[in-house]
């Protein structure tokens, strides 16, 4: 028997076999050479059927992944694998099976492996580029220019997310869509690591921590091995204001004193503290020295006016 050829895009892989089984099946239950045009038709016919199915069931599939997660609420969560198989269940072929497909139809978009965001089209935000920084590197904290430019003490922008992250290996991720991410160990006594580090809620975004601003300063000093400049590579280095300076407080230096391991760090914050509040001595001087002239000026101006004019 001679089958006329389909076109080998449509009919490939399973289809293929499958129809073949059916040509056998139909020549068998015949149980003779059935008539040419008979068993052709009903191939064809069988061809067809199972095209047209396998493409619904992959319409249908389209997505699936993507409506589980936001049936269960977590369309603005960032999804780990420990997420996948809470929601799908331990079954490690189903999950990769989902996972692959909403990663080609775009549903899904991969931020390291193991590491997924749904596309914009589920979600209500976009994810903050903090709270991804953090799934990346669990542990690690937004430090260095980046939570500076956060607290407003720098007046450039920060295109790369800066953070300290726990061990001592350095690593960079640089995501096509959502930008570059750098991770730096910082030398740091025990049970000092999150000292001067807060936890920061974003709306619908996650959650992240970063350092205080003097935290993120030091971080730098620990990191570069930094030594002691004066306040000109502060104010002029990194264009920190003199303003920001002084909102320093004791109680921030006195919490960072047992931080670093490194001598160079503590020297350095030593000096920045003497620095800062020799500053805040003559701000507070000419502050004075300005009232008292405003006071002497207010007192003529008194005095100017208590004295008997005459108009003639």
């Amino acid at each position: 028997m001679r089958f006329r050829k389909r076109n080998s895009q449509a009919a490939t892989g399973p289809v293929r076999s499958l129809a073949i089984i059916c040509r056998a099946a139909i020549s068998l239950q015949d149980g003779r050479s059935a008539r040419h045009g008979n068993i052709e038709d009903a191939t064809n016919a069988v061809q067809e059927i199972l095209e047209t199915f396998i493409f619904w069931k992959y319409s249908e599939s389209m997505g699936a992944l993507a409506n589980t997660i936001v049936e269960a609420g977590w369309q603005d969560r960032l999804i780990t694998d420990k997420t996948l198989i809470g929601l799908l269940g331990p079954g490690d072929a189903r999950r990769y099976g989902l996972v692959n497909r909403a990663l080609k139809d775009g549903s899904l978009v991969r931020l390291k492996r193991g590491l997924y965001t749904l596309s914009d089209k589920y979600r209500t935000t976009p994810p903050h580029p903090y709270s991804i920084a953090q799934a990346l590197r669990p542990g690690s904290y937004i430090s260095f220019e980046t939570a500076l430019s956060y607290h407003g003490f720098i007046p450039e922008a920060v295109y790369e997310i800066a953070s300290v992250g726990p061990g001592r290996k350095s690593f960079e991720i640089d995501h096509l869509r959502f930008g570059a991410y750098s991770f730096s160990p910082v030398a740091v006594n025990p049970y000092q690591f999150l000292m001067g580090v807060d936890r920061l809620a974003f709306e619908g975004s996650g959650t992240a921590l970063i350092a205080s601003p003097l935290r993120s300063l030091m971080d730098m000093v620990a990191v570069r091995r930094t030594e002691w400049q004066g306040l000109s590579w502060l104010t002029d280095g990194l264009r920190i204001e003199e303003a920001a300076l002084v909102s320093f407080t004791r109680k921030n230096f006195k919490s960072l004193s047992g931080v670093y391991k490194y001598q160079v760090a503590k020297d350095f914050l030593a000096s920045l503290e003497e620095a800062v509040f020799a500053m805040k001595t003559t701000s507070e001087m000419d502050l004075l020295r300005k009232s008292g002239e405003r006071f002497l000026a207010f007192e003529r101006r008194c005095y100017d006016w208590s004295e008997p004019r005459l108009y003639g």
